[in-house]
């Protein structure tokens, strides 16, 4: 399936769609700062592969160290990419998720130049061009590639009118919509296999 674009993209760095930021270190959010409740901080794991914010596993911070962590709260729009493990693997922040802090294994992306869309964007860095040029530039520090703000900065980013943007987000999204809806499907069938076969070996006793 093609989008027909009619223009040729220009090309842009990712530093220049807005502004990018690592997450804290682990001494500022590490296990000695984590509390049962409270402001859930975002880890890798918290990435979803169809680009949402998974909501578990969840740790917290106290309210009074989230306000220490001013610079690190995150609100709508923002885009959360992973800078080690799985490169570059994206989630679209959303209201439920304001105020809330990223760690130091994520970037935080915050579009703020006009031109380019948010989901746009989005869909730009889940693309295998954009993880392809990312594991060229990996680091293999402890075995687990990671990579640094100024590597992810220099990422070219093909940059179309908002409407031909917004033409493959729309294509893009629908795909991810049916993904979305077979994940669940796979879900509640592996729920329901794992209740018939308790009940039926069960019943064996």
């Amino acid at each position: 399936m093609s989008v027909e674009t009619s223009v040729a993209p220009s090309w842009i760095r990712l530093a220049d769609c807005g502004t990018i930021r690592t997450g804290p270190s682990g001494q500022l959010v590490g296990s000695a700062e984590r509390t049962d409740s409270g402001i859930p901080v975002l880890r890798p794991q918290n990435i979803g592969i169809d680009h949402r914010v998974v909501e578990e596993p969840l740790v917290h911070v106290s309210p009074a160290t989230a306000d220490r962590l001013g610079p690190y709260r995150l609100q709508p729009g923002d885009i959360l990419c992973t800078r080690t493990g799985r490169l570059g693997r994206p989630a679209l922040v959303t209201e439920r998720q304001s105020g809330w802090i990223f760690s130091g294994n994520l970037f935080r992306i915050r579009p703020d130049v006009e031109g380019v869309d948010t989901e746009y964007l989005l869909q730009f860095l889940a693309s295998p061009s954009a993880e392809r040029w990312m594991q060229t530039r990996a680091r293999q520090g402890t075995g687990i590639p990671s990579i640094t703000l100024g590597d992810l900065s220099d990422l070219p980013v093909p940059l179309l009118p908002v409407a031909a943007q917004r033409r493959i987000v729309s294509v893009l999204n629908a795909v991810d919509e049916k993904i979305s809806t077979h994940q669940q499907i796979v879900r509640t069938s592996e729920q329901l296999r794992e209740v018939l076969s308790r009940e039926l070996f069960d019943d064996q006793d």
